[in-house]
């Protein structure tokens, strides 16, 4: 008869202790994955580390990111709240100050030179239309409210120009020609007029209203 052995005997205990079953034994893992994970532990470790420094990192400046979005907004709003104009320019420029990479301080900017006269305005906003990128939304913005600058300057030719860019640009085609037209008017150009009111009453995005006010200006020309 074979002879018996309890669980708790000597033999078991070591039998179970020379197995040295690892975490890395109890996930299966195939050998040869084995041998590379204890042969590049150290480099293994560095990694997972710069890793977890790199989420960390990203989530901290996202966080900061969006909490000065949103305070440079609430600033901006009392800014835009405020009965007085030294009121306004005082919160507006702690705007463009505390927060200075985000949309408010650009639009405290923008909203600091309708405070200025019209030499002021246009040399301030042609500082601000060369930190904005063409594919900003706000960018045509700027733009119209340069060449209006122009214009009431009397500047014709610079106003002009930029209306020309401005009809090139997606959705402010319509904008840009009526302008054109009004200035092709005042430079004493009827028939150039015409032709960019013609092409302004061509645009989809130019109201109905105003088509039927550029056709009767049309019949006067």
């Amino acid at each position: 008869m074979a002879k018996q052995h309890s669980a708790f005997s000597k033999k078991h205990i070591e039998e179970v202790t020379a197995a040295k079953r690892t975490l890395l034994e109890e996930l299966n893992l195939p050998p040869a994955v084995i041998k590379f994970i204890r042969e590049n532990s150290t480099t293994i470790q560095a990694v997972v580390i710069c890793l977890f420094l790199g989420v960390c990192g990203w989530s901290y400046y996202d966080y900061h990111t969006t909490k000065q979005t949103n305070d440079g907004a609430a600033l901006y709003y009392n800014a835009m709240r405020e009965p007085t104009a030294d009121g306004r320019q005082h919160f507006m420029e702690k705007v463009i100050s505390d927060y200075s990479s985000t949309g408010s301080a650009l639009w405290s900017r923008i909203a600091l030179t309708h405070e200025q006269t019209p030499e002021n305005q246009a040399a301030e906003l042609e500082k601000i239309t060369k930190d904005v990128a063409k594919d900003n939304p706000i960018y045509p913005l700027l733009q119209y409210d340069l060449a209006q600058c122009y214009e009431m300057k009397n500047d014709l030719d610079k106003a002009l120009a930029i209306y020309k860019s401005l009809a090139d640009i997606h959705g402010f085609s319509g904008v840009g020609y009526l302008a054109m037209g009004r200035i092709y008017e005042q430079k004493g150009n009827p028939q150039q007029a015409g032709d960019m009111y013609k092409k302004a009453i061509a645009q989809p995005e130019l109201p109905t209203a105003t088509k039927g006010r550029l056709e009767d200006r049309l019949a006067r020309l």
